[in-house]
Order: structure tokens, then C-alpha cells, then sequence
């Protein structure tokens, strides 16, 4: 498989309308098209067509491998037909149809994917779709061939020129981009700041965080913003002053890229070679999918890695929480990260943040930021900085608890000369680098037994810093068992502890195992929970638990890493003292009101009633819907025949149906299969029965 297509994430493809936080507009900020055909080879712009391409194409393989290859080809034809010149899309296409015995098809994309300058060569020996090809004479010259473009395939692979920051402009053009296929992402590049060319003020607002950093900057005590990008990506709708922040460099993105609106809402294209703040106070306002862009990203498949891969590359952005944290409807947030910072409000709730965020990358001393953005450990230390900095965290007591790390932060509780101080003092060589985890095992529903569901994991992501769970099983207890790691800080002399702890969540319901000399691995166990309360601000529920992980090296304790579980909204359930459950409603009643993400939580109209045999184990359960009741066995097929005793002896397999229903959510129908099994027992005493096919 070429590089960049065989991650099985999914790229964000903007087809949302996303509109300023504070406004019920809506701007459609799909990929623009033409209607012209375009060229056989690419224009100088195309470049910034790659992010959508490889979103397609990361739509595309999932598609193949599930072996739906009608529909690949039909996707990668229609991918074609628009950038006939993309190589990778000709060589996939040949792999498909070789895939389905279509040898002359097979070589006619492979000529194609050739003569746009893409190394089929190379690629072919790992590809044993094309193995029945071995003896063909001109399959043979094509692995011999040179592509007739090598400037094709080239093309993007490097940047023209590094440009300079001048001017407090930042311009991201054609020329200093380039295209990361291993990353899936475009790379913009700029040539390192002299300070002689940059004014002298880090802050000229007047306010006493100003003074002190104007101050130490004069000093020689503080870095300044020197170096430092800014990235508005709400076209200026809620943006900082130039004129207050001299220094920082603003990003002025290439028209082609505005054309794309991929200067637009979430950055998920495009990465620099600076630190980078930005924001963008837009939210997803229309549709049944409305959503602040926290929600949006972590609901979508692919980003949470991407926001992996900014957060080591010393990239942070802020966005406003908008109703996805609100009196209205509680913390309806899917997850939560170190990735990006989320704000409680809407349009401009976000600003405040910003220019305390910009305040403590300025409060650094040269040295010590330098060091930091040289090991990726910039913005951990700065989310470390941010959050000791809250008025509501006193101490080590408090940062290890859900008062530091909320989904959402709150304005009243910024302390920014307490973050500049800590960030002045800081010294690099003592800041953790973050947590890594790993999930390495975890229990799993059964499909159809105690997870009604189809193709819905329970997984949300996992990506290095933060893993997310939706709960779907129907056992009392989800148990991960996880593993963190932190890469040795230079010198190597200041081993970690690592320590978890329950953030959010009923502690009661949760049980966490540390292993290890240092706690470097610990299984993790969350009980059901009807409801959970915030563990602070304003709001009174959530159905998130969340667990934080950090090292600490006796120095400085870590910038949090999550691990958080998503407790279905509308459930009522109800266990017995031996964990076995007995009741499930899922017709909405148990919390009147109660918002259900439309992504993740499909309808289902009926409620369970479950039943044991005298030892726990379980026989079965009874199902009523729309009035009417039905038995089920402990395989999860309906029960059509009983013996004397009342046990089943004829069943029927079913299926799970989802069809679009009201609000955007999908309903859950149960279908009947035809399919029928028997049932056998052993004894007359015997209650479990064995499944006869």
C-alpha cells in the first residue's frame, strides 16, 4: 500500500456548516470544486487539494478491505475524474481491479498511475494483487519504468523556499509547503526569527502582565513571542490585536488555501515548523449534528490523532464549548484532552485564553523555550503551566484532581501572573515529557448479547495522550488495562512515578490498579453510573467519567493524559448485588431530557428484563416492545418453541436494522432472520442448554 493510505483513520472532510459561535448562520465550508475539467498534471495550487484527497482515500480503504470494492471503484473513479493527475488514486485503482481478476484494467491504471510520475515500480512487489501479472510482458516493463514526470511525482514532496517572518505576517504559500504523506498532512515551513527585526514590546496593553513581560524581555529574562504564530481561523471574527501582541506573527494564508476553506474552523491540514496558538469561535450551528468543534473532533474519525501529532509539534488551539457545556443540557462533551483548550461560552469566550496562553510562551526564559520546542515538550509544559495557574488550583493537592483538568475552563478562573511566573521559573530539564498510553487489553460486548449494536465499537480513539470509550456493553464493569510511558528527560537522572487518578466520576465505581515498581501500568475498572456530577464549575451533570495520568519526577508532576468513559445518556439500568443486570430501559424515560449524541448513540424502543439460574449465570431475557413482549435466550435468539419445562428448544437468529429516524439519529429495528437453531440439555435439572446449528 502507497504511504498515507493505509492508516486506517479517517480524515475529517469538512461537510459540515460551521458558523460563527454566537451566530445562527451558517457558512457551507465544504472543499470548493470546479466544474471544469482539471488538468492531467497538477497546477502549481494543487498542493493544497491533497488533504481532501487523502481524506477520500482514507474513506476508500476501509471500503476495500471489507471487501464493498464495487463501491471503492466507483469512489476512486469519482476521485479521478477531478484530480486525474493524483498517481496514488491510479495505482489503488489497479491494485483493486487486479484484486477482482481484471488484469487488462489492472494495467491500464497502472500505465496511468506512471505516466503522472507516481513509482508503481517500487510499490508492485509488495502487492500480491498483482501476482497472476508475473509473466506479462508489459507488466514486466512497467516495473521497469521510470515515471515519465519524475517533477510530477516531486512536485509537492518539498517546499520551494522557507519564507521569513517580516512584518508580523507569517504568509503560508505554495512555495514554503509541502506535503507529509507519512503524516497525511501539509507541513509549512518558515526561516528562524532574528530578533533584531522584531519590535522590542512583548505586550503593550498597559496591564501589569504586560509590564512585568515587557520588563524581563528588556532583561533578557524572557524569550518574548519572537518566533511564535498566531493562526486565526475564524477570518478574524474573534481574533487578537496586532497592535497588542507586536511580536507574534500572524499567518496570512495563500488564497487557494481560503478558496478550500482549509483556513477555516479546525486545523487538520496543515502543520508549521513555529509554536503555533490558535483559535477559531465557530461551532457546528445548524442540522441534527450541531456541535462545538471539540465535540466535532473528537467524534470524528482520524482527528484525535492529528491533534496528537500538533500537541508534539508545539501547536495549540482554543475553541469555544458553546451549548456542548451549558445550563441547557450539562457537559455533553465526548471526551477529554490535553489536544486543545475548550472555553465555556461562545463567540470571544475564547480570548481571554488566548492571550494568557501567548503570555506564558513569552514568560519562558530563551534558553528553556528553545530546549522545550527541541523536545516536543512545549505545549505539554504549557498545559501544565495553564492549568496550576487556574485560582481554583492551590498546590500539587488540587492539580491532581478534576479542579485542574475540566473538559471546560472558565475565564474567572485565570490567574496569568501566576502562569508567567511559574513559566518564567521554569527550567526545562525538569519538565516531564507527556504520558504515552496504551491500551493493552479490555473486555468486549458480544454482539447481539450485550451489544445491540452493528459495526459500533466501543472504542471512540485511542491516540497517544488520550484514549476515549463509549460505553455499549452491557456488563456492570469496563476494565482496560493500560500502560504509560514517558520518554527519559535529558540526562536521565529523574526516574518517574506515574500516578492515576479519577477526575470526574464516582470514585466508588471505580477502581484503579497500579502494577509496577513505578505504576508504569495499571487496570482500570468503571462500574456503571446512572449519572455523574461534574467535578467542577457551574453545571450539575455529565455522563463522562474521566481519568488523568501523569509522571512525576519529584520535580514537576505532568501535564495530564485522559482515559475517559462515555456513559450512554437515556438508560435506565438497574444490578444486583452480584453485578448481574437485571432491568435495561432504553425508551428514554430514565433522564427526562438528557441530550444523546445523534454519532453515537442510536434509538432503540424497547426494555429488558433478565433472567438467572439459581448459580448467576445467565438464561436469558424477556424484551418488550411497542406493547408486546418476546423471550430471548442467553444467545440472543428469539425463543419460537419450549419444552415441558419451559426451556427453549427452536429459536430464531435476529439482526440489529438501523435506519435514519427523527433528529438526525439513527432507530434501531430488531429483524427477524428465518434462520432457526435447536436447544439440547443434558439432564432434566439442566437450565443452560447447549445450541444446536
Amino acid at each position: 500500500m502507497a504511504a498515507g493510505t493505509g492508516n486506517k483513520d479517517k480524515r475529517f472532510l469538512s461537510s459540515f456548516r460551521i458558523a460563527p459561535a454566537c451566530l445562527g448562520v451558517m457558512l457551507f465550508v465544504a472543499p470548493s470544486l470546479t466544474s471544469a475539467a482539471p488538468p492531467s498534471q497538477p497546477q502549481e495550487d494543487a498542493l493544497f487539494d491533497l488533504p481532501a484527497i487523502s481524506a477520500q482515500l482514507r474513506k476508500i480503504v476501509p471500503l476495500i478491505r471489507a471487501g464493498h470494492h464495487a463501491r471503492a471503484e466507483t469512489a476512486l473513479t469519482h476521485l479521478l475524474r477531478r484530480y486525474p493527475w493524483h498517481g496514488e488514486s491510479h495505482y489503488m485503482l489497479a491494485s483493486l481491479h487486479a484484486r477482482n481478476g481484471r488484469m487488462e484494467d489492472a494495467l491500464a491504471a497502472l500505465e496511468q498511475a506512471v505516466a503522472v510520475g507516481f513509482p508503481a515500480g517500487k510499490l508492485i512487489p509488495e502487492d500480491p494483487a498483482f501476482a497472476p501479472l508475473e509473466k506479462n510482458e508489459r507488466f514486466q516493463a512497467l516495473l521497469a519504468a521510470t515515471p515519465s514526470d519524475k517533477k510530477a511525482a516531486a512536485r509537492f514532496s518539498k517546499p520551494t523556499d522557507a519564507l521569513p517572518l517580516a512584518g508580523g505576517r507569517a504568509p503560508v504559500t505554495a512555495k514554503n509547503t509541502y506535503w507529509d504523506p507519512r503524516l497525511g498532512m501539509l507541513r509549512t515551513v518558515f526561516r528562524q526569527a532574528d530578533k533584531s527585526g522584531f519590535p522590542h514590546e512583548v505586550r503593550t496593553d498597559g496591564s501589569p502582565v504586560a509590564q512585568t513581560l515587557n520588563t524581563w524581555f528588556a532583561e533578557g529574562r524572557a524569550a518574548g513571542n519572537i518566533g511564535d504564530l498566531y493562526d486565526n481561523r475564524d477570518r478574524g471574527h474573534s481574533t487578537l490585536s496586532q497592535k497588542d501582541f507586536p511580536q507574534l506573527s500572524f499567518l496570512s494564508h495563500d488564497p487557494a488555501i481560503q478558496q478550500r476553506n482549509m483556513d477555516y474552523g479546525l486545523n487538520t491540514s496543515i502543520l508549521f515548523n513555529a509554536p503555533t496558538i490558535g483559535n477559531s469561535s465557530t461551532a457546528v450551528t445548524g442540522g441534527s449534528v450541531w456541535r462545538s468543534l471539540p465535540r466535532l473532533a473528537y467524534t470524528t474519525e482520524g482527528i484525535p490523532r492529528l491533534l496528537n501529532i500538533q500537541y508534539l509539534a508545539n501547536h495549540l488551539y482554543i475553541y469555544p464549548a458553546v451549548q456542548d457545556y451549558s445550563r441547557k443540557y450539562g457537559d455533553i462533551l465526548t471526551a477529554n484532552t490535553p489536544y486543545l483548550l475548550a472555553t465555556e461560552g461562545k463567540s470571544g469566550s475564547d480570548l481571554p485564553f488566548l492571550k494568557a496562553i501567548v503570555s506564558i510562551l513569552a514568560a519562558f526564559q530563551p534558553a528553556e523555550k528553545q530546549e522545550l520546542i527541541r523536545t516536543a515538550r512545549l505545549i505539554p509544559a504549557v498545559q501544565m503551566i495553564f492549568r496550576l495557574g487556574q485560582r481554583t488550583v492551590v498546590g500539587e493537592q488540587d492539580y491532581l484532581t478534576g479542579k485542574a483538568h475540566p473538559p471546560v475552563f472558565q475565564a474567572a478562573n485565570l490567574d496569568v501572573m501566576k502562569m508567567i511566573l511559574l513559566a518564567n521559573r521554569l527550567k526545562a530539564r525538569d519538565v516531564p515529557h507527556a504520558v504515552q498510553l496504551e491500551v493493552l487489553s479490555e473486555n468486549r460486548p458480544a454482539p447481539g448479547i450485550d451489544g445491540f449494536t452493528t459495526d459500533l465499537t466501543e472504542k471512540l480513539f485511542d491516540s497517544h495522550a488520550a484514549i476515549g470509550r463509549v460505553i455499549r456493553y452491557t456488563d456492570r464493569d469496563k476494565t482496560l488495562h493500560v500502560t504509560a510511558r514517558s520518554p527519559a528527560l535529558p540526562g536521565g537522572d529523574a526516574p518517574y512515578r506515574y500516578r492515576w487518578v479519577v477526575l470526574q466520576g464516582n470514585p466508588n465505581l471505580i477502581r484503579i490498579t497500579p502494577e509496577g515498581e513505578a505504576g508504569q501500568s495499571a487496570r482500570i475498572t468503571v462500574s456503571w453510573q446512572d449519572s455523574i456530577r461534574p467535578a467542577s464549575g457551574p453545571l450539575d451533570r455529565s455522563n463522562r467519567v474521566d481519568i488523568g495520568v501523569f509522571a512525576d519526577n519529584g520535580k514537576h508532576i505532568s501535564a495530564p493524559s485522559f482515559i475517559t468513559f462515555l456513559y450512554p445518556p437515556e438508560q435506565t439500568r438497574r444490578y444486583d448485588e452480584s453485578g448481574n443486570l437485571v432491568w435495561l430501559d432504553h425508551t428514554e424515560k430514565g433522564q427526562a431530557g438528557a441530550y444523546a449524541d445523534p454519532r453515537l448513540f442510536p434509538r432503540r424502543n424497547w426494555q429488558d428484563r433478565y433472567r438467572y439460574d439459581d448459580q448467576g449465570r445467565l438464561l436469558g431475557w424477556d424484551r418488550t416492545t411497542g406493547g408486546q413482549t418476546a423471550a430471548y435466550t442467553r444467545f440472543g435468539t428469539i425463543v419460537t418453541e419450549k419444552d415441558a419445562a419451559g426451556r427453549p428448544t427452536r429459536s430464531e437468529k435476529i439482526g440489529y436494522l438501523y435506519t435514519p429516524g427523527q433528529g438526525g439519529r439513527m432507530n434501531v429495528q430488531i429483524k427477524r432472520l428465518g434462520e432457526f437453531v435447536r436447544h439440547t440439555y443434558d439432564s432434566a435439572s439442566d437450565q443452560l442448554g447447549t445450541l444446536v446449528r
